[in-house]
């Protein structure tokens, strides 16, 4: 009677479970494939638990990832709410990259956005890193060591310019992560802020020293030509009439004006060479330089005021001088050439990144 009765019972159970699992665990599918048409996190996660119980070997791993996820998303959502973008940002990435919901995505868009020019900032970096020429040092040194008659003023030109438009490029990053103030709000980002002013005193330190070399040895062939013509005008006034005086200078005048030509040429090329915005116009500093120059190389109409003119030309050109003056080209690190360098030694905002690169599309 006992074992009658439990083999009674067990097959009642055997035939409950037979006919309702079926039935539970298709209700249980119809409500998780509805929880995705929203893809709704809560609704996910509730339907995934459902379905763990019935399935535990198909659907275990997708409930924790969802739980973890909506562990994230709290996380995100609690400093979204406290403008603390960072932080929200890097939760709701890990929850819509590990398990992806309506809820941590527009959490992720909302967050990232204001990120965004951290991203522009890594790209005008990657542009300044694409115009400095390898091995600059020899080329410094070879012009140097030459006479400016043997200077290749076509490779001159490109030099600056590239070099020109990579510190653009740097500069633009800077100013980027400046305009955002997220230097004040993400420890990481200040490192970087520091990293890039430190490059950018550097590869403009590098960007300068042709452009002073070539105004240096200008300034001193000119500083002569004035002292020349200033000793000579003065003793031909003290004797003669100032027209006398100007037609007994005039062929000193061309023979200054044919030695300084090949430095005249050297700085209009390396000025319009400098200013990279935009072609045919000279940079800022031209103007007062051509000025001197005609000061010093035109005897004006009234030549009894030449010997005044030129001398305080000569007081501006040995300012001219001391202000370029350049010794042997500079030392250039390893860094100045491979990224890799610098980024490795910020970690956290290479990953910042690398999170940012990847959601692009959807933050844009």
């Amino acid at each position: 009677m006992g074992l009658s009765y439990r083999i009674a019972v067990l097959s009642l159970l055997l035939f409950y479970v037979v006919s309702c699992a079926p039935s539970d665990y298709s209700q249980a599918l119809s409500a998780y494939q509805e929880a995705q048409k929203t893809q709704k996190l809560s609704s996910l996660t509730l339907a995934l638990k459902k379905l763990a119980q019935l399935s535990p070997e198909t659907y275990q791993e997708q409930l924790v990832l969802a739980e973890n996820s909506q562990e994230k998303l709290a996380t995100a959502e609690w400093a979204l709410a406290n403008d603390d973008y960072h932080t929200a940002y890097l939760a709701s990435h890990e929850a819509y990259r590990s398990f992806p919901s309506a809820d941590s995505k527009q959490v992720l868009i909302q967050s990232g956005r204001p990120l965004l020019t951290l991203l522009k900032a890594q790209e005008s970096i990657d542009r300044s890193y694409q115009y400095r020429q390898l091995a600059l040092r020899p080329i410094f040194e070879r012009f140097y060591q030459l006479e400016v008659a043997d200077w290749d003023l076509i490779q001159g030109n490109e030099l600056v310019n590239k070099l020109n438009h990579s510190v653009v490029e740097l500069s633009r990053a800077f100013e980027y992560i400046q305009e955002s103030a997220l230097q004040h709000k993400i420890p990481a980002v200040m490192l970087w802020e520091k990293e890039i002013s430190k490059q950018l005193t550097e590869l403009q330190q590098v960007r300068d020293y042709f452009p002073n070399l070539a105004r240096y040895r200008s300034a001193k062939v000119l500083l002569s030509l004035a002292k020349s013509l200033a000793d000579e005008s003065i003793e031909l006034l003290s004797l003669v009439r100032p027209s006398m005086a100007k037609g007994a200078t005039k062929r000193s005048f061309l023979q200054a004006k044919d030695e300084y030509a090949l430095y005249q040429q050297l700085m209009e090329n390396i000025s319009l060479a400098e200013n990279s915005s935009r072609k045919d116009i000279h940079a800022r500093w031209y103007t007062d330089w051509e000025k001197t120059v005609l000061e010093v190389l035109e005897a004006g109409d009234n030549f009894a005021n030449y010997p005044t003119i030129v001398n305080e030309s000569i007081s501006k050109i040995e300012q001219i001088i001391h202000d370029n003056y350049v010794e042997s080209p500079p030392m250039i690190k390893d860094e100045f050439y491979d990224k890799a360098q610098v980024t490795e030694q910020l970690p956290s905002v290479n990953a910042l990144l690398a999170k940012l690169k990847r959601d692009k599309a959807l933050l844009i």
